[in-house]
């Protein structure tokens, strides 16, 4: 999902729980004022702002991601993945002030972390805000391996302690869909459920493109789903990307 469709979908649903009208339903097909729970996790708070007044907010974003050991936590869970999964493209599309080759960036990111002076502004501010977050020599470590598993394809070896299963599980359920089955779908519906991602479950079923071809009962899975009456407008992990 977009940042515009977010933004709007969220403020529709803010609206929408200052309705008493149980007759309406939301974007899900609930009763106004009814939504499937999402549980909270550790990286990821479904009843937070994450974007708004052009940038990400809330605490997820603001102060837990930049800590040290959540970014290593975040990189070694990656590593797992497969960055190179990520990097289908040579341009940047995660630094959106930036119009460089990400290769290059990557690179110029790594050289600007040890100069002095930084000449370019956005390499001397960018390392400044690490610097001041005490999160900089994670940040430069991160990108050091990055830069050589993706473009000169070594091993790095994972620390498999420090890697998140419930990211890795996330992960790979929302970015990567293909070749996807009708027992791998119904594998993934249950994983979502099992977790208390009740939303991002219901999204597997009615909102996700490469489902839409899957051979099951939607409306006896949907009715195993927990709902919420008391905690308004969640956002799901696995996102509508339909619209």
């Amino acid at each position: 999902m977009n940042k515009i469709a977010y933004i709007l979908i969220t403020l529709i649903l803010l609206i929408s729980c200052q309705n008493s009208n149980v007759s309406q339903k939301n974007i899900a097909g609930l009763d106004l004022g009814t939504y499937y729970i999402e549980k909270r996790l550790s990286f990821f708070d479904p009843y937070e702002i994450t974007y708004a007044n052009g940038k990400f907010q809330g605490y997820t974003y603001e102060v837990w991601v930049r800590q040290p050991e959540n970014l290593t936590m975040i990189h070694e869970t990656l590593k797992k993945v497969g960055y190179k999964k990520f990097f289908d493209s040579d341009w940047c599309g995660f630094f959106l002030d930036v119009n460089k080759p990400t290769k290059e960036l990557i690179d110029s990111l790594i050289i600007t972390h040890d100069a002095n002076p930084i000449n370019s502004k956005y390499f001397r501010e960018f390392w400044a805000r690490r610097k001041s977050e005490q999160n900089d020599s994670v940040v430069f470590e991160i990108l050091k391996e990055v830069s050589n598993i993706v473009y000169y394809d070594s091993i790095m070896k994972i620390e498999n302690s420090l890697v998140n299963d419930t990211l890795y599980h996330l992960i790979n359920i929302r970015e990567f869909e293909d070749s996807l089955t009708d027992k791998k779908a119904i594998e993934n519906f249950n994983y979502l459920k099992s977790i208390g991602m009740h939303y991002s479950a219901y999204n597997l079923l009615y909102e996700r493109n490469v489902y839409y071809d899957i051979n099951w009962n939607q409306e006896e899975l949907r009715q195993n789903l927990k709902t919420d009456t008391v905690n308004c407008c969640p956002s799901a992990f696995v996102e509508d990307n339909t619209k």
